[in-house]
């Protein structure tokens, strides 16, 4: 990926995304490192958890959660695409059911760019180099964002897959991402619901001071 940028009731863990501004606080963010960005996130309307308690800030994502965190993180969507007929997920997945809750959202992902594969599976468990590459190419969906060049060293630099490093520093020096105390990134862990509602809060707040985040998406008369 380059670093000048164009062109960004289910199961029990669950995470459902809402559009509209949560009135409840969760019970079980306290002591979270992320505590505090959930809380605006979902101030903001942007997550919800698994009822009107529970977040469950250690959940493993899944690629059905992820990809609606990121669409509604970053605010993609296909408001100035013109259709020949109704997008549906099948069109472009084989294993994402049209009526899913997550299936508009997979929709949106896809006519912005990010590049799930077909076979997609959205029960499948996301990795944090996962959800990094699809997270950088939605904002990158949204416009250029000049980076510097300089790499970021990682320690477990040697477990990064190569088609994943670029966004994994794209990140890292947008400030969306961070490195731990002992300057990994964890590539192949299993990205929890607080991470992503951190990585999420990260971009929401970078998107905005750019002024970008809520301009309506990509144009396409063709689809």
């Amino acid at each position: 990926m380059k670093l000048n940028r164009k062109t960004l009731a289910a199961g029990a863990l669950l995470l459902t995304l809402a559009w509209g501004q949560a009135a409840y606080a969760f019970s079980d963010t306290a002591g979270d490192p992320q505590q505090a960005k959930i809380e605006a996130l979902q101030k903001a309307g942007l997550v919800s958890g698994m009822d009107d308690q529970s977040f469950v800030p250690k959940g493993e994502v899944t690629f059905a959660q992820g990809v609606q965190f990121i669409v509604n993180g970053a605010g993609l969507n296909i408001d100035n695409m013109r259709f020949i007929k109704e997008p549906k997920a099948s069109d472009y997945f084989t294993s994402v059911p049209d009526d899913a809750w997550y299936a508009k959202a997979f929709i949106v992902a896809h006519h912005n760019g990010l590049t799930f594969p077909k076979d997609v599976n959205p029960n499948a468990t996301m990795s944090r180099e996962q959800f990094a590459l699809y997270l950088a190419q939605a904002i990158d969906a949204k416009g250029d964002f000049p980076v510097i060049m300089t790499f970021i060293m990682l320690k477990d630099e040697d477990k990064v897959d190569k088609a994943t490093m670029n966004s994994i520093q794209f990140l890292l020096k947008l400030g969306v991402a961070q490195l731990d105390g002992n300057k990994n990134f964890r590539p192949k862990d299993v990205i929890t619901r607080s991470e992503a509602a951190g990585m999420i809060y990260e971009t929401d707040r970078f998107l905005q001071e750019k002024g970008v985040k809520n301009q309506p998406g990509p144009v396409s008369g063709n689809n």
